[in-house]
Order: structure tokens, then C-alpha cells, then sequence
């Protein structure tokens, strides 16, 4: 998790906007230092997320359901077209079979989070999350098809603007299938303080420099940022208070969810993609686990 953490950090907006800025500024070392250890973080952040993915497929293969099966299948062959890619340089048909196979696997993992129950609220949260991540995939997915001789992709910033939508809207169902909305969940103030801190800087980052904010939440996260601010801010508190109150019981579960939270929403790369189903599935697995028990 901390190599996952350093990637997002120090890694990730910096392979958008490159590193010469940070020469001859308030700390000159920093330059050096991101430059001689960023290989190291993305290459060791990669492999480990391919590991660890690599033991969610053989997890699914000892589960003796057919639909864990053709996940793990489906997840195996996603592995074998990420590597492919990564370590080749990908043409057009490439990305669309990898990205059609991630998109099967993240659906197929969304839906088993429905399985054994029969609430709307888990088949609000699947749905969402399978057609935020279908229009994620779109987005390289049509170009790609476009190149090939397909048709013009028309209305992508439109579409790809709904999927954000999707995205920040999930923050709340999620919030009510795992917390609920009982007053007895704030009845001391800390509980409402704690979540707030992330809630706070967020706005001040905002307020002090709206236009760097949006692009660095492009950059990072694949949030434009298009919304009316205070959905973000709900959102993001939601999800903060979220995490606080797993953290005090459930693990994995606050593991799942800081995954998919640094894969972000465009899944652009192999790498977030495997953060995607690394935490999708662990929720998914803090799900599942915690019927048995009873």
C-alpha cells in the first residue's frame, strides 16, 4: 500500500507535466530524487498489483462456482494482454481486446458483488460501477476503433463527463449499504470532524487555485471536476467518513476501497486498471465473507 501511496504522490502527476520545474527551486534535491527513484516506485507499484491480481484469479479458480471460474478466465486473460502490452508497444487492436477483457472482468466482479442478496441498493452500487468503468473504457476504446477504420467517436468529453457523474453519485449508495444513515452514527462530534479534514483541504486547495486543482485532479484521478463543487466536496466526505468507520473493523475492506479511490476513474493504464479489480474485489470478498459468518 505505501509503494501504491508514493506512486500517486510523486509519480504519477509528474509523468504528465514532466520534472524540469522542480529544478533550481526551494528544495533543488527534490529534482533528483523523483527522478532517481520513480522508476523504481512505478516498476515496483506494477508488480505488485500484477501479484497481487495474479491471487485474486487463484482465489476465484479454488472457488467452485462457474461464474468464479469465467472470472478468473476472463482475469488470466486480461493478465496475459496487460504484460503483452506494457511491455511492447500496444496497437489499436491490442488495446481494444485488453480493455474489452478488463471491462468483462470488472463487470463480472461487480455483479458477484450482488450475489446472495437481494437489497436494490447492491444492484444500485453494481450498476453504477459497471457503466462508470464501461464509459471509462470507451474513452481509449473508441479512438482505437476509429483508428482501425470504424466510425468517428462523437460526444467522447459528453460521455466520458456522465461517467464522472456516475462516479460521484455511487459515493452515496455505497455510503448507505455499509454505514446507513442513523443518527446514532454521529452521535459523537469527532465522527463528524475526522472525514472533514480531507473534506476542509480539498476546499482550501480549491478556493486558492481553482484551474491547478482541476488539472491535477485530471492528472490524477481523471476528475474534470465539471460538477458544481459542492458534490465533489459531498463526495469526497462521504467516502473519507466511509473509510474512518471501516478502518475501525473491516481491514480489507478500507484497503478495497482506497484502491479504487487511487486507481481513479479513466482506468488509462494497465496499472490502474489491476488497482481496480484489486479493490473491487476485496470489498467483494469483505462482502461475501461476512455472510458466511453468519
Amino acid at each position: 500500500m505505501v509503494i501504491v501511496v508514493l506512486e500517486v504522490l510523486f509519480v504519477r502527476p509528474f509523468l504528465k507535466v514532466g520534472f524540469g520545474f522542480l529544478r533550481g527551486g526551494y528544495i533543488p534535491s527534490l529534482y533528483e530524487v523523483i527522478i532517481t527513484l520513480s522508476p523504481f516506485i512505478l516498476s515496483s507499484s506494477f508488480l505488485l498489483a500484477l501479484i497481487s491480481v495474479g491471487l485474486v484469479g487463484y482465489l476465484l479458480i479454488k472457488d467452485s462456482s462457474k461464474s468464479a471460474f469465467i472470472t478468473s478466465v476472463s482475469l488470466f486473460g486480461f493478465l496475459v494482454l496487460g504484460v503483452f502490452s506494457v511491455f511492447t508497444t500496444p496497437g489499436a487492436v491490442l488495446l481494444i481486446a485488453q480493455n474489452i477483457v478488463a471491462f468483462i472482468v470488472l463487470t463480472l466482479l461487480a455483479l458477484w458483488f450482488t450475489k446472495g442478496t437481494t437489497t436494490k441498493l447492491a444492484k444500485i452500487i453494481s450498476s453504477l460501477f459497471i457503466t462508470s468503468y464501461f464509459i471509462a473504457f470507451w474513452f481509449v476504446f473508441a479512438p482505437a476503433i476509429f483508428i482501425l477504420g470504424g466510425p468517428k467517436p462523437v460526444f467522447i468529453v459528453e460521455i466520458l463527463n456522465i461517467g464522472e457523474a456516475l462516479t460521484i453519485v455511487n459515493a452515496l449508495p455505497l455510503y448507505v449499504y455499509f454505514v446507513g444513515l442513523k443518527k446514532e452514527n454521529y452521535s459523537h462530534v469527532s465522527e463528524l470532524i475526522f472525514p472533514s479534514i480531507p473534506a476542509a483541504l480539498f476546499i482550501a486547495i480549491y478556493l486558492l487555485n481553482p484551474a491547478l486543482t482541476s488539472l491535477f485532479s485530471t492528472w490524477v484521478f481523471g476528475y474534470n471536476l465539471f460538477l458544481p463543487f459542492p458534490f465533489y466536496v459531498a463526495a469526497l466526505w462521504l467516502y473519507a467518513d466511509l473509510i474512518i468507520r471501516m478502518l475501525k473493523v473491516k481491514n480489507e475492506m478500507v484497503y478495497g476501497l482506497l484502491f479504487i479511490f487511487i486507481a481513479g476513474r479513466n482506468l488509462e493504464s494497465v496499472y490502474l486498471t489491476l488497482l481496480a479489480i484489486l479493490g473491487i474485489f476485496l470489498i467483494i470478498q469483505n462482502v461475501h465473507l461476512e455472510k458466511k459468518e453468519y
